[in-house]
């Protein structure tokens, strides 16, 4: 998480700044946004402590949502046989590993 909210920042930061916004403007803004991030995790901490299974269940099930939601979508593209049973072939040997990592944990 925290090298995907790096350049999220940065991102943030410069889409403001092509905004107009101030430097100060900016900097407010990102604690601001920050700050919620903060709260939200607090929360998501608590409730995962309490809801334990039921948290793993459905962040996990969000995970898998969007990353075949994402998969899918790209099959869509492709367009020769070969390429689309390289790709699948691809998905199941992903799907092998989150297995075998799974047997050690």
């Amino acid at each position: 998480m925290f090298f995907h909210e790096i350049p999220h920042e940065v991102g943030d930061f410069a889409l403001l700044f092509q905004l107009k916004y101030s430097i100060c403007q900016i900097l407010a803004l990102q604690l601001i946004t920050s700050l919620g991030a903060l709260m939200g995790s607090i929360v998501g901490a608590y409730i995962g402590n309490v809801y334990m299974k039921e948290t793993l269940a459905f962040t996990s099930g969000g995970f898998l949502y969007f990353a075949i939601n994402g998969l899918l979508g790209e099959l869509k593209e492709v367009k020769k046989f070969d390429q689309l049973v390289n790709c699948i072939m691809l998905i199941l040997l992903g799907c092998y590993s989150m297995y075998i990592f799974g047997l050690f944990e």
